[in-house]
């Protein structure tokens, strides 16, 4: 069975890294049997759209499939998600990241997953790739939660940079533009349709590479994302919380927190892994009771 599926990118003054994406994503479609068009969304303002547009012609990407370049009217990363989902003339669609690269066989695991019939959205694992410098710890975070998810699990939330929709199966359903700066969009949409009933599907075969340069290798970054994911979750989770839940929600964070740094700081000389899941757990907490007004994106 074949099927056509929209590529959806959404690229924001990365040009190195969407090149070497474009390059991958060429090897993904020649190895896809499945009928396939890109869609690209320029989220770095109308001046920009001429270097876009020149990348991807560059690639050569254009000759193999139907590939269209649009500008978001703003920059926001929910917003750019939604000029593709609204812009998309297939059933289904595949996101990727600019600063990710797909494995040749990525595209295909995740129709072949979404062909089973267990969920209206698959989604795969994204494996950091961090520079030669960086600290132990931080090369062994489970960045975007992938340890220990199986093929055909129904996962509540994961990150939208892997992931595939069915369109039909959603419907209006769109990504949070409050959200677009401060990160956590994906997030918010994956848990508003989880709560809808729909089932996203994990598929481990699917899996893209992530480019991370130094300035996210750093401590002082990791530490920030973590907070402010913290401070995302909390958005999602207490939307409609009582007075009763928010302040177990928070007290319990504080007590997670605490744990989690003050293990972390004692196993940093031993156990790199064990470091950052203590780590990554602490101040994901500390987020969700002290909050960081800069946002991810900007």
């Amino acid at each position: 069975m074949t099927v056509e599926v929209t590529v959806g990118v959404v690229t924001h003054d990365r040009s190195v890294l969407f090149a070497n994406m474009l390059e991958h994503l060429k090897a993904t479609i020649r190895a896809c049997r499945h009928s396939v068009v890109v869609l690209i969304v320029n989220n770095s303002g109308s001046d920009s759209h001429r270097t876009v547009s020149d990348l991807v012609e560059q690639s050569g990407l254009s000759e193999l499939c139907p590939t269209t370049v649009v500008d978001s009217p703003e920059n926001n990363i929910a917003t750019g998600r939604n000029v593709v989902i609204d812009h998309c003339k297939t059933r289904l669609l595949a996101f990727i990241d600019d600063d990710e690269y797909p494995r040749v066989n990525w595209l295909t695991k995740l129709i072949d997953q979404h062909l089973l019939g267990l969920g209206d959205m698959v989604a795969g694992p994204t494996l950091p790739v961090y520079p030669e410098g960086a600290a132990a710890w931080i090369k062994e975070i489970d960045l975007h939660n992938v340890r220990g998810r199986k093929t055909g699990d129904v996962v509540r939330r994961s990150g939208s940079g892997n992931c595939l929709l069915d369109l039909e199966a959603i419907g209006e359903a769109r990504f949070d533009r409050a959200f677009g700066l401060t990160g956590g969009e994906d997030a918010k949409f994956f848990e508003s349709l989880a709560r809808r009933g729909h089932k996203l599907v994990w598929c481990a075969e699917a899996v893209v590479d992530e480019s991370i340069n130094e300035d996210r290798s750093t401590a002082r970054h990791v530490v920030f994302r973590f907070v402010k994911q913290g401070n995302n979750f909390s958005r999602v989770m207490l939307v409609d919380a009582s007075l009763g839940e928010r302040v177990w929600f928070r007290a319990r964070g504080a007590m997670l927190a605490l744990v989690g740094i003050v293990c972390g700081a004692l196993l940093l000389p031993f156990s790199p892994r064990g470091c950052a899941r203590c780590w990554k757990g602490g101040f994901t907490n500390l987020g969700k009771f002290v909050s960081l007004r800069d946002g991810l994106y900007g």
